[in-house]
């Protein structure tokens, strides 16, 4: 059986890449000089998008101002053994980029999303798994696309105190120290 698996694995390896092709969520392969060597619709999408990042010519082109973070990211990514997390202001929105360093290939493989793309981000039901109040589980999915915890309050007309209060509680009930974590313990609910 083990040698039928190993003749056969190409097949798989092709509906593998198909499947993640046709995904919702935006993926993209790049070498460390930036050149893409893959992405799919979605990942091409939230590139195009961005105000941030664009596409020229195969390479990933990253905005000046954020060069230096992007950069940080990626060499943070080698020496990790998780997901990093990079999410940064995108115009009037937002573009999170979850990230992960392939040492055999020296490719970063990376997830995308930008707040301007045409698909929102959508998760299922954490807040009753977490036990979260509605407004936990509000304020979780605004950290998670992008906003402060002064834009949240003015959003929804409320102090920045109460905001404040709101996080302070779900991290506590998520297990999470940071927003790189509460967006680590909330991926597995993401289904758009």
């Amino acid at each position: 059986m083990v040698g039928m698996l190993q003749t056969s694995l190409e097949p798989f390896d092709a509906l593998a890449l198909g499947w993640i092709s046709a995904d919702f969520r935006g993926r993209l392969i790049i070498d460390s000089l930036y050149h893409i060597q893959w992405w799919n619709d979605e990942g091409r999408r939230a590139i195009e998008a961005s105000e941030i990042l664009r596409e020229e010519a195969g390479q990933l082109l990253v905005d000046a101002s954020l060069r230096t973070k992007f950069s940080s990211f990626l060499s943070d990514l080698k020496s990790q053994t998780e997901t990093g997390i990079l999410t940064v202001k995108d115009g009037d929105g937002h573009f999170v980029m979850f990230g992960h360093h392939e040492p055999s290939t020296g490719m970063f493989c990376l997830e995308v999303s930008c707040s301007h793309a045409e698909k929102r981000i959508m998760f299922a039901d954490f807040g009753s798994i977490y036990g979260l109040t509605e407004s936990e589980t509000q304020a979780a999915l605004a950290l998670f696309r992008g906003k402060t915890v002064v834009e949240i309050a003015q959003d929804r007309n409320v102090s920045v105190d109460t905001v404040r209060t709101q996080v302070r509680k779900l991290y506590g009930k998520i297990g999470a120290q940071s927003r790189e974590k509460l967006f680590k313990m909330l991926m597995p609910f993401r289904i758009t």
